[in-house]
């Protein structure tokens, strides 16, 4: 068909004529195909093969759908293309039209896709993106694949994250803030690409559960593990708050539990700097309501007491295996929180009292009046878990209880889910 197109019509010479008023002119054309050797789909098109007659030299050439509904926005590519000349700009040999197709002529860009390019190029030669990528995440800021340490065969992550003019700057940051992180408790960043579609962070594999899901596989588990973690957490927590850096996410589905019981924070797509004379907009952080702090909903903005507020509400579900208002969303839910009206009966019967002083203090309902991450690793409690030194019995919780909340969350996120789509 596209042989027939090319010696049907002939390209816009460009002047002056429309395409179309050029296209019934039926003279001997300048471009014709040869053999087709290979063909890409994208969105828009096909892209194949084709040899200038005269000079036997490879072009590329674009088939787009050319119909009544469609013919307004295909030929404006070509209207668009015909006015450019620039070197890092693909330039227009020529156009043929048919009642079915436009065919571009474009020159021949032979190489790789920039992140590919900068793959394998000498700065990041060790790192290569697999052909064939398994995803195995897809979050609110982005999809998780799997790539490969060309060097050593070792498996890392890859996030990659949509890049456009409304999210650079936020999009930007999370790189940004990974860069700055070097902790044992934080997710490693170990390169980033940039394309213009995508930013492409390469990170650590953490292979491991979610907190949660890591202490609900036996039948219970200990206030001892829970202490441990917390005490990761915290430790962690202290570090980016040393770095003026809020994380902002801190649920226990943003935490992975890697062999030998080493917890890793994961996901700083929400992360921001702090700076006391800048108001951190609330406005982003409004997904998860049952893990908000009070002043997020009283719109005042962010501070490190507010991931505080998190790791507290992360450890009342680990003590009690529900959340520490009621479950119920809506208007009743904000006014609990604000007014941090916690529900302490929810919690395991046995707790010890350095645990139940660890809450209070975490769900401070007045952001200032919370311990910081250094006063919170400063408790006996959490500096007893830190060091495995307690010699008391350990108090042990059902797994079976939290299993039961873990299937109610996972059913309405699913319900949360399907309502935004």
């Amino acid at each position: 068909m596209l042989q027939d197109m090319v010696k049907a019509y002939r390209h816009a010479s460009g002047h002056g004529q429309s395409l179309q008023a050029s296209c019934k002119r039926c003279a001997e054309p300048t471009i014709v195909l040869q053999e087709i050797v290979k063909a890409s789909r994208g969105r828009f098109g096909t892209v194949k093969l084709c040899t200038e007659k005269s000079t036997g030299r490879l072009l590329a050439v674009k088939i787009v759908p050319y119909t009544e509904e469609t013919k307004e926005s295909t030929l404006l590519e070509y209207h668009i293309l015909k006015k450019l000349h620039h070197t890092n700009v693909v330039q227009l040999h020529a156009a043929f039209l048919s009642p079915q197709d436009l065919a571009l002529i474009l020159e021949l860009c032979e190489g790789r896709e920039l992140l590919r390019c900068l793959s394998t190029g000498p700065q990041y030669c060790h790192l290569l993106i697999n052909e064939t990528c398994i995803v195995f995440i897809r979050g609110r800021f982005g999809t998780v694949k799997l790539c490969t340490e060309k060097s050593t065969g070792r498996l890392l992550a890859v996030k990659i994250v949509p890049y456009t003019e409304e999210t650079k700057e936020s999009t930007l940051l999370e790189y940004h803030i990974l860069k700055k992180l070097h902790h044992t408790n934080v997710v490693q960043l170990h390169a980033a690409f940039l394309s213009p579609q995508d930013l492409a962070l390469i990170l650590e594999l953490c292979e491991g559960r979610e907190l949660l899901r890591c202490l609900s596989t036996g039948q219970s588990y200990s206030e001892l593990e829970v202490r441990d973690y917390l005490w990761q957490i915290l430790s962690a927590v202290e570090f980016l708050h040393g770095k003026q850096i809020l994380h902002l996410d801190l649920r226990s589905e943003n935490t992975v539990v890697t062999e030998h019981k080493l917890l890793k924070i994961l996901d700083f797509g929400n992360a921001q700097l702090y700076c006391p004379d800048k108001v951190t907009s609330p406005q982003r952080y409004t997904d998860y309501v049952e893990t908000m702090a009070p002043e997020l909903l009283e719109g005042q903005g962010a501070i490190p007491p507010t991931d505080i507020w998190a790791v507290g509400v992360t450890a009342f579900v680990m003590l009690s295996a529900d959340y520490p208002f009621s479950p119920d969303c809506g208007p009743e839910l904000e006014k609990e929180i604000k007014k941090g009206l916690i529900k302490f009966s929810h919690c395991y019967a046995g707790l010890s009292g350095g645990a139940v002083r660890f809450l209070q203090s975490a769900l401070w309902s007045n952001p200032w009046g919370r311990p910081s991450a250094s006063d919170c690793l400063k408790m006996p409690w959490l500096q007893e878990a830190g060091l495995a030194t307690l010699q008391q019995l350990p108090v042990y919780f059902p797994s079976a209880k939290l299993r039961s909340f873990l299937r109610q969350r996972a059913a309405k996120t699913k319900a949360a889910g399907s309502s935004r789509s």
